[in-house]
């Protein structure tokens, strides 16, 4: 099984200049995981998932990563979860990375799985060479695979 024959060609994308809320609200509304980033040229520069936007609401949960577990019981996650950063400024250029990879829709979905699992990545621009036609998420490539594998 081919990235082809699983990835969604109905592309749901931003702009750099986007704002945090158009973005948040895009992902909620349209239930996806992440946005492509697309430029002024149609050139992908990145995507913005949700992990982006909450962890830029809530800078103290990426702290929370490297705390031990038994101090985790000390935070007062309730005063965290009432006062979130200041948002309103932010556009999706502030919070894009810069490493970005692309997969060929002719690449095989375990390819693809291997290409997730290494960049430590949960969506997949899908390219042509040219133009970018398709996006694959984990989820995707995961019900993929159990398709295949126990032909479901």
């Amino acid at each position: 099984m081919k990235v082809k024959d699983i990835m969604s060609s109905e592309i749901i994308s931003v702009t750099p200049d986007t704002s945090f809320l158009m973005a948040a609200s895009l992902i909620v509304s349209k239930k996806v995981s992440g946005l492509p980033v697309i430029d002024e040229n149609g050139q992908c520069l990145g995507i913005i998932s949700e992990k982006d936007l909450v962890d830029a609401l809530f800078p103290i949960y990426k702290k929370l990563l490297h705390t031990e577990k038994d101090h985790l019981y000390k935070l007062d996650l309730k005063e965290i979860e009432k006062n979130p950063e200041p948002i309103k400024e932010l556009k999706v250029s502030d919070l894009i990375g810069n490493e970005l990879v692309f997969v060929d829709q002719d690449l095989s979905i375990y390819e693809a799985a291997t290409m997730m699992l290494v960049y430590k990545i949960r969506r997949l621009p899908v390219w042509d060479g040219k133009n970018l036609i398709g996006i694959i998420s984990q989820g995707d490539v995961n019900r993929a695979i159990l398709e295949d594998q126990l032909g479901l």
